[in-house]
């Protein structure tokens, strides 16, 4: 078979130029697919000039917890001022060169919102980074700058007006192009949350302007991080391009928007290789994957083996208990609601039943519901008419919550979950989409635990259909797929059915959501309403 030069060449160019920056060749065995990364941020000042915690930080890179790869890249946080202060650059120096003996590549870590519009502290950054890597031995030399923008964060100048977004793609392309101006070997990644491969341009935009993407696809389990990574990658594959996975580790905090969901701070260390260990394996073959990052440092070495329980102590008021009737004949799914006159229904209209939104939510016409559970041996069924004036689902159904949906969350096992503030063994978090009535049907995903049912799709049925008020949806799921739980008369559950809401087709995205608890905080099982299954 004759082999194509220039395009051996070519891949022969693209793999050196990603490995070029480590001190040694990476064997064939462990290249990108298998490599680890950290970022470190407030401890790296001690890192670098404590003795002690230097020697820590590198016992870590070499052995992190639960049998994880060795750490082959840190994105370090440090005022770029100080690469070109003499006090502190022979420090910084010894650090590099150290690290590269244990094969770790280290990037300088720096970024702000600001820099997504103002281009000088970006351009000095980068100016610093030159400065240092002129004035120090090759084998103390940077490898890399791993920015930290994140524009998304500036809130509305985010969602609602795309000036910010234009200059943030245009800055990024004025960084990359001065950064090659002064790279060598050096590698430029930015960090990326998963919703941008809902903007194809800006995607596409920064994979052209960065060597690699950071994905902070913050989820803690498999499939929805896999869900979350899958079109990124595949763009930046087309590209030539690469992608980092980072997962985070954080303790779960309200402050700084870190849920359960987002963090394995509470699993462990162990379950969490057990997860990334299945991410690697689905994306090894896929050349533009390069391994895994995990935020940050510290929480990661402090990390336990085993789960941690999130005990919630308050007392939440109590609400009046659903009820969810055994159905003598299964309905037929179709989306007409017809089958349910008679059976109990709960409503979700009042002011105070807005649990995010308030400000957007204008009445009962704006966004309302009445919804049925129902229940036999073999299946779980759910009935909702949603009154909605603006029905907007442009998307498929892994991207439904930017568009209207339904969120159903159940907790099977209340009292094992009695005290905990977290969704533990038993819950799920149901996103129910009505589809858009023409190339998007109505859909079904699992956002907790994650990922479970789209394996089975060809054994749930869901069907959606358009009323002259909203919409409606009625769906069916097996016992089976729900892990252990089966009903029984007088057994008791907790629910809550969340209506979600999007009126602009234009940039759509969540503006409202209710709850039949006014109560509901995010996978807290204890704000859940209490529900019973009956004959």
């Amino acid at each position: 078979m004759r082999i194509n030069q220039r395009l051996l060449q070519g891949i022969l160019i693209a793999i050196f130029s990603w490995n070029a920056a480590a001190q040694e060749p990476i064997s064939p065995q462990n290249q990108d697919a298998s490599r680890r990364a950290t970022w470190v941020w407030g401890e790296s000042w001690e890192v670098i000039f404590n003795p002690e915690k230097t020697g820590k930080f590198f016992a870590f890179c070499a052995q992190p917890p639960s049998g994880a790869s060795r750490i082959s890249d840190i994105y370090l946080n440090l005022p770029y001022m100080k690469l070109k202060q003499e006090d502190a650059r022979p420090q910084i120096a010894a650090f590099v060169k150290a690290a590269h003996a244990k094969k770790i590549r280290v990037h300088l870590l720096a970024g702000s919102a600001d820099m997504s519009y103002s281009t000088s502290t970006g351009f000095k950054i980068i100016e610093n980074i030159a400065a240092y890597n002129q004035a120090v031995p090759e084998e103390s030399r940077l490898d890399g700058l791993h920015l930290d923008i994140e524009p998304h964060t500036m809130g509305v100048m985010w969602t609602q007006d795309d000036r910010l977004r234009n200059r943030y793609m245009e800055s990024m392309k004025k960084y990359y192009e001065k950064f090659k101006e002064i790279r060598g070997s050096m590698l430029l990644g930015i960090d990326i949350p998963v919703g941008y491969a809902d903007d194809p341009p800006l995607l596409e935009s920064l994979i052209d302007s960065s060597d690699y993407l950071g994905l902070m696809d913050y989820r803690d389990n498999a499939g929805m991080i896999i869900d979350g990574a899958e079109d990124i990658i595949d763009v930046a594959a087309k590209k030539g391009k690469k992608v980092v996975i980072g997962v985070e580790t954080q303790r779960p905090n309200k402050k700084y928007g870190v849920t359960p969901m987002l963090t394995f701070w509470d699993e462990g260390s162990e379950r969490m290789e057990k997860v990334l260990n299945e991410v690697q394996q689905h994306f090894s073959t896929n050349n533009a994957y390069a391994g895994i990052a995990v935020h940050h440092y510290a929480s990661y070495a402090g990390l336990t083996p085993g789960p941690q329980v999130i005990v919630d102590n308050r007392k939440f008021p109590v609400l009046p208990t659903l009820t969810a009737k055994r159905v003598a004949t299964p309905p037929k799914i179709d989306g007409d609601l017809s089958e349910w006159t008679g059976a109990p229904t709960v409503e979700i209209k009042e002011p105070k039943e807005v649990v995010y939104g308030k400000g957007a939510w204008k009445s009962a016409d704006d966004l309302s519901a009445k919804a049925w559970i129902g229940w036999d041996e073999n299946n779980f069924y759910f009935a909702i008419d949603v009154t909605d004036d603006h029905v907007v689902q442009p998307f498929e159904t892994k991207k439904m919550v930017n568009g209207d949906h339904i969120e159903l969350w159940l907790d099977l096992d209340p009292e094992k979950n009695k005290d905990s503030g977290v969704p533990g063994e038993g819950v799920w978090q149901l996103g129910l989409s009505p589809g858009n009535f023409a190339d998007h049907p109505a859909g079904i995903i699992d956002w907790v635990p994650g990922g479970l049912l789209k394996k089975h799709t060809d054994e749930i049925e869901i069907k959606s259909t358009k009323s002259d008020k909203g919409y409606r949806i009625e769906a069916r799921i097996p016992w089976a797929l729900l892990g252990k739980f089966r009903p029984a008369d007088g057994r008791v559950f907790r629910v809550n059915i969340d209506p979600s809401d999007t009126d602009s087709a234009e940039k759509p995205f969540q503006e409202t959501l209710m709850s039949t608890s006014p109560y509901r905080e995010w996978g807290n099982p204890k704000t859940f309403r209490l529900g019973v299954f009956q004959q």
